[in-house]
């Protein structure tokens, strides 16, 4: 997993981006997430994914003072 990420991280400081499919790799390399209706479970893919996704905000959003 570390090459899919120093690759994106090549890619983001060439381009200021990620496109889609470097994303799906690395969604992909989080983990499963498993879907039965009706039932909600915060398997440990969906942990890591709410994790990147904050660390999203973190970057992109301004802080407020």
């Amino acid at each position: 997993m570390n090459e899919l990420f120093e690759k994106a991280y090549e890619e983001v400081q060439q381009t200021a981006s990620l496109i889609l499919p470097t994303r799906k790799k690395i969604w992909t390399q989080l983990g499963n997430i498993s879907y039965e209706p009706g039932i909600r479970k915060m398997t440990d893919g969906i942990r890591k994914r709410v994790t990147l996704a904050k660390a999203y905000v973190k970057k992109v959003l301004p802080r407020r003072l």
